[in-house]
């Protein structure tokens, strides 16, 4: 499996639950629950840009 993929999965579904959860918020009234969700999801999204970046920088050539 490649690094780069999974890291690439990471960053889709983590900028999806963010748009997800940050719409909900704004909709209705929020709880804490909405604004962790958004910061997961944040969180994910970073952190797989660091595995791709990382995954790129040492893959073999």
């Amino acid at each position: 499996m490649s690094w780069v993929a999974v890291g690439w999965a990471m960053v889709v579904l983590g900028s999806g639950a963010t748009v997800l959860f940050a719409r909900r918020a704004r909709v209705r009234a929020t709880t804490g629950a909405d604004g962790l969700a958004v910061g997961c999801g944040a969180g994910l999204a970073l952190w797989g840009v660091i595995v791709v970046v990382v995954a790129t920088v040492l893959q073999p050539q």
